[in-house]
């Protein structure tokens, strides 16, 4: 847990002098029941006015510098809790998106997204909670029976007792709880898995009238919520009658018990005023303890599960020391990969070289997107290896791989902002006339400029407001303006007619973009258009050639010819 304590760097003079400004404030308080004493068996019994106001006039000043420490203390405390809120947040922000796509497959982004919102939120309130409280309370419930004991020993005796049967109650409770609150967070986790995929499964949901299985799996989600919540609250609502019990029970046998002893001139009226002020400060300390109990097991929950993020070892490379211009060539050599030990790519060779467009089509789940991503690196294969220019993969720089290589999935990701903003995150330096010839080759141009604002139209979270077709077609614009030597198109036009993704095919041959380009489609209109044609099937390379060799000699790439075309041929 070094970067939890790393997270405290800069503060750590701050948290010590917020502290002790708490353990000051204390020992005023504790100095206060005394002069309350002094003044009732002294001023008040003997009727001295000069004792009377002295000790008002030194009850004042206590009461002013516990203030002053209190004010102080509390700006330090809120000051720190957020400053290491920060710290903790840009600490979890940095290795998360430094994680490999395997390690983001270890993680649901439910998970990160709650650490980095309310776990950290529960982390700051009870750093914050502990300066204020954690060192000041036990201060005055200790100090309250140590003061106790300098008046009479026997009667303090109950306040030990008391004390010892409280704390021990904290304990447990404690230890319950922290399980109860992971229980809950975890919940959470999955509620807010089921409302994401309601939210961005809507339509789907709609087009096959699951409205009602979807509500009834968010109801039963928040239920147990609920459920587990109502059971928390219904513990915490004990603890505090318990603890007024155990409290009034000790002030009753203090009071039945200190009556003898001044009938007895054992004990004075302002000693007995004082025990019952000790007692009261040690109530109030130990009440200050509950409520740090209920935000410390929300805390340690909290805790526990950033603890995991921290704790995940992260991949590390070794050196990659190879640099690429621009790729001319792309190899895969007796390539196999596994998935959680389940074989998705196996034995697969095949070879292109600048200026091929290749086309891989194949079943759904044949592997096509998984090949994808091993050409960017994102998964290690399991045998084989990957050449770009004769060069292993696995000792090409990840920069000059991110530099060369642009690829667009079937479900682009478009930030939110306008539209120019989205080139300028991809290309920095672009030029608008450069943005509008991408987009007038990715068939773009004209959906964009129907808008009143044109390049400056705000574009909501993942394109929300654009349709499908105009959203792949803004992502290519998009992965165009990087200029890359290599250009995947992932299913990226399945949701453009046939005529505007011919357009849009026939542009890019046309301006020469990339290098390579590969292209992953499930339709043979636009595997036509490719130079050469990668067939999968269950994860191997059922064939490799051209349309016509394929056509010809490739049993299950003419079943897919000859199903579209029966489709089209009943249509």
């Amino acid at each position: 847990m070094r970067e939890f304590y790393d997270s405290f760097n800069g503060n750590k003079l701050k948290l010590v002098f917020g502290s002790l400004l708490k353990t000051v404030e204390a020992f005023f308080e504790l100095l206060i029941p005394l002069y309350i004493a002094k003044i009732i068996n002294e001023g008040i019994v003997f009727s001295s006015s000069d004792v009377l106001y002295k000790c008002i006039f030194v009850m004042i000043i206590f009461y002013l510098m516990g203030y002053i420490c209190s004010v102080v203390s509390q700006y330090f405390s809120s000051l720190v809790a957020s400053n290491v809120g920060r710290n903790i947040r840009n600490k979890i922000f940095s290795k998360v998106i430094n994680f490999k796509q395997s390690e983001m497959d270890t993680f649901d982004s439910k998970f990160i997204n709650n650490s980095l919102t309310n776990d950290v939120k529960q982390l700051e309130s009870g750093i914050n909670m502990i300066m204020r409280i954690g060192l000041r309370a036990p201060i005055v419930a200790i100090g309250s029976i140590i003061m106790a004991f300098t008046i009479n020993f026997k009667l303090s005796l109950i306040f030990v007792v008391s004390t010892i049967i409280i704390f021990l109650f904290l304990y447990f409770f404690l230890s319950y709880l922290s399980k109860r609150y992971i229980d809950i967070q975890n919940k959470k986790d999955r509620l807010n898995l089921v409302v994401s995929e309601m939210v961005d499964g809507s339509r789907v949901i709609r087009g096959f009238n699951e409205q009602e299985k979807e509500i009834s799996k968010g109801i039963k989600a928040g239920s147990k919520i609920f459920e587990n919540s109502l059971f928390v609250e219904y513990l915490q609502s004990l603890f505090n009658p318990i603890t007024y019990l155990i409290i009034n029970i000790s002030l009753l046998i203090i009071l039945y018990i200190s009556n003898d002893l001044v009938s007895s001139s054992v004990l004075l009226n302002g000693d007995v005023v004082a025990l019952i002020n000790y007692l009261t400060q040690t109530f109030v300390a130990i009440s200050a303890l509950v409520n740090l109990v209920f935000i410390l097991s929300k805390f340690l929950a909290s805790f526990s599960r950033i603890k995991t993020l921290f704790d995940y070892e992260v991949i590390v490379d070794e050196e990659r020391r190879e640099e690429v211009a621009s790729i001319k060539s792309l190899e895969f050599s007796n390539v196999s990969f596994s998935y959680r030990n389940n074989n998705v790519l196996s034995d697969i060779d095949f070879k292109v070289n600048q200026g091929t467009t290749l086309g891989i089509i194949g079943l759904t789940g044949s592997g096509k997107s998984t090949l994808a991503k091993l050409i960017l690196n994102l998964y290690k294969c399991k045998n084989g290896s990957i050449f770009i220019n004769s060069l292993d993969i696995n000792n090409i720089s990840t920069n000059s791989l991110k530099n060369n290589i642009s690829l667009v999935l079937q479900k682009p990701n478009l930030y939110s902002g306008t539209i120019r903003d989205n080139f300028m995150i991809c290309n920095p330096n672009i030029s608008e006339e450069d943005i509008n010839k991408y987009l007038k080759i990715s068939m773009a141009y004209d959906f964009v400029y129907s808008f009143d604002k044109g390049l400056d139209t705000v574009l909501l979270e993942n394109g929300k407001n654009l349709s499908g077709g105009q959203k792949q077609r803004l992502a290519i614009a998009i992965a165009l303006s990087r200029n890359p030597s290599l250009l995947i198109l992932d299913d990226s036009s399945c949701a453009l007619d046939l005529k505007t993704e011919y357009d849009l095919y026939s542009n890019l041959n046309r301006e020469d973009i990339g290098d390579i380009r590969i292209i992953i489609s499930q339709r043979i209109s636009t595997m036509k258009m490719c130079d050469k044609i990668l067939v999968i099937d269950n994860g191997k390379v059922s064939g490799f050639g051209t349309y016509s060799s394929l056509i010809k000699k490739n049993k299950i790439f003419k079943e897919i010819v000859l199903s579209q075309e029966e489709g089209v041929s009943n249509d």
